[in-house]
């Protein structure tokens, strides 16, 4: 049941992170003449590694094997720490530190990424205690 808990719970912080940094933690908007800047770039990066959390979370559900779902937990974290880096590090963002790139979608993508992070290692440990019992 505990399992069955932290995938749903994991899917739903996969679901926000993808659905919230394209909506209400977005990057800032566009320019007046309609170009990007460079966390535009960063919040389609994360979006995207959201997304990819989520199909993981889902594939992990259904998967029967503990071995196979303790891999994909793993890269499951693997994907939070990519999108953990993606905004200021991976990516630029803009130069000053009070837009929205700086002070709403970044630590949004380092709270859900923080906490998607945990919920993996907490799901890897679990296998791995049920392992040896």
């Amino acid at each position: 049941m505990k399992k069955k808990a932290m995938d749903l719970v994991m899917l739903v912080l996969s679901v926000l992170l993808s659905g919230g940094v394209m909506t209400v933690f977005r990057a800032c908007s566009p320019k007046e003449d309609g170009t990007w800047m460079h966390c535009h770039h960063a919040q389609m990066i994360v979006f995207c590694l959201g997304v990819v959390l989520t199909v993981l979370t889902i594939v992990s559900m259904f998967i029967q094997n503990q071995k196979i779902k303790m891999w994909l937990k793993i890269v499951t974290g693997l994907v939070c720490v990519a999108a953990m880096l993606v905004p200021g590090t991976l990516v630029k963002m803009c130069m000053m530190n009070d837009m929205r790139c700086h002070s709403v979608m970044k630590p949004f993508v380092w709270v859900l990424g923080g906490l998607l992070l945990l919920a993996s290692v907490f799901c890897v440990v679990q296998i791995c205690l049920s392992k040896e019992k």
